[in-house]
């Protein structure tokens, strides 16, 4: 059993304490009352005060429907933003960064996820945090600056989020529309258990997918592994250099950063080498297949 107890200067701010208690209240396991309690303070009569003692017997059926219809009601789309921070866009532990675990010629990477038993193909990307200044107003009002700023599209719609881990568990998102705290349950392997509104959601099966443009980016990438070549796989402007000649440079490392679609990209070293040569310039504009750094053996 548990109890709540809010308080406001006025009758209407007092509800509206006790229904954010209610969302933002996390419990997993059995079944409880969260959503019937919403839906009670939410009836026009309950605002109104015109109500009896028998209220909840005689209008039974409609907060049973209310309750129940509430999680069709969600934004879903702040549940998916969640997931792909918590698990692929932070350095946690146990987390997987799509930069590291795909390769640094990633522009765009997919997931493949289900939520509430229907599976869906995620693309997304992170974006440059100067994506804010941009001209969006409601993203520069509802975003945080130290937000991890990325797109992702699901069922059809394109989306903008702003991410910011604001406990061990809990995650704030922000869009245009929305600004919610979201509470992460991590209990099992391959389920992630997400709180919005008071509502658990599970998603599940982590595994990213190269999206289709990678592949066609294989050949190239073996061929100038092979001739000690780092090359560019996509267009875009050189805004940071990392390394310079006659440097050693370790696997994974970061040798230079690419602008592109309004995206910082962190091109990495294939193999632990040493830096001979830097063919390009901060401020240079780079088109596919260009070369950019030539690498020696040590």
């Amino acid at each position: 059993l548990g109890k709540f107890i809010t308080k406001g200067e006025t009758r209407e701010k007092a509800f509206s304490q006790m229904i954010e208690t209610l969302n933002r209240t996390a419990i997993s396991g059995p079944a409880t009352n969260l959503q019937f309690l919403k839906a009670l303070l939410q009836h026009p009569l309950i605002e109104q005060s015109a109500v009896t003692t028998a209220f909840c017997e005689t209008h039974t059926n409609e907060l049973i429907s209310a309750s129940e219809n509430a999680k069709e009601n969600v934004p879903f789309q702040l549940i998916i933003a969640a997931y792909l921070f918590h698990k692929f866009l932070t350095e946690e532990p146990h987390s997987v960064n799509p930069w590291t675990a795909i390769g640094f010629w990633n522009v765009l990477n997919e997931t493949e996820l289900y939520l509430s038993g229907i599976s869906y193909n995620v693309p997304f990307s992170l974006l440059s945090p100067r994506f804010l200044k941009s001209g969006n107003k409601p993203l520069e009002k509802n975003i945080p600056k130290d937000a991890t700023l990325f797109k992702f599209d699901w069922n059809g719609e394109n989306f903008i989020a702003g991410a910011k881990r604001t406990s061990s568990d809990s995650v704030k998102i922000c869009t245009e529309e929305y600004s919610e705290t979201l509470i992460i349950n991590d209990t099992e392997p391959e389920k992630t258990g997400i709180f919005l509104q008071g509502i658990e959601f599970f998603v599940e099966n982590q595994e990213l997918i190269e999206n289709n443009q990678n592949h066609s980016h294989n050949e190239t990438q073996n061929d100038s592994m092979e001739n000690n070549l780092i090359v560019s796989h996509l267009h875009g402007k050189i805004t940071d250099i990392q390394t310079t000649p006659g440097q050693i440079i370790n696997k994974g490392e970061t040798v230079l950063i690419i602008e592109s679609m309004k995206s910082e990209i962190h091109v990495l070293a294939p193999k632990t080498a040493k830096v001979k040569s830097i063919g390009v310039k901060v401020g240079e504009q780079v088109q596919e297949n260009k070369p950019l750094i030539t690498l020696e053996k040590i």
